[in-house]
């Protein structure tokens, strides 16, 4: 899914040990508004806190790079683990 987004936003990866653990993509939209489109966790390291320590690094980069006011996501309730 990461792919329908790659040539429109920038990719964030979180590398541990030169292994990849987590990815991210967001898109610039209008009025210097981002949105993560996607950020998925490598299957044998969910629920262990990868994408949470993640995604605050992942906005401050934004912010940092594009003095941007807001990151946006929206939730996809069929990806989620119950």
């Amino acid at each position: 899914m990461i792919d329908r987004y790659l040539e429109e936003g920038e990719m964030f990866v979180l590398l541990e040990e030169g292994k990849l653990r987590t990815i991210a993509v967001v898109t610039k939209e209008p009025k210097r508004v981002f949105e993560l489109k996607n950020i998925a966790t490598e299957t044998a390291y969910q629920r262990q806190g990868y994408g949470k320590a993640f995604l605050p690094i992942v906005v401050e980069q934004i912010r940092s790079q594009y003095s941007c006011v807001d990151v946006y996501t929206s939730v996809d309730d069929t990806n989620n683990q119950a």
